[in-house]
């Protein structure tokens, strides 16, 4: 849950966070629980990344999404 409660504190934060952060936060989560190998949590890895997949799926084809994570700095020549 680690990964989880990382992008949810700076999510949370009250400085820096606008809605570029979305993409980079939710697929950041998604990478960091793939390279998780603890068997025992494999039933409760599928489910938050499903549950991030289908809760964020509009989000993360949207254009105007894609755009605003691009206009960040920090995320303008980042690539997947």
């Amino acid at each position: 849950m680690q990964p989880v409660a990382a992008a949810m504190d700076l999510s949370q934060g009250e400085g820096d966070c606008y809605i570029g952060h979305v993409i980079p936060t939710v697929t950041g989560i998604q990478h960091k629980l793939k390279l998780l190998n603890d068997k025992s949590m494999t039933p409760l890895i599928n489910a938050i990344n499903n549950g991030l997949q289908e809760r964020f799926h509009d989000i993360l084809i949207s254009d105007d999404y894609n755009v605003a994570t691009m206009l960040i700095p920090k995320f303008k020549l980042t690539t997947n």
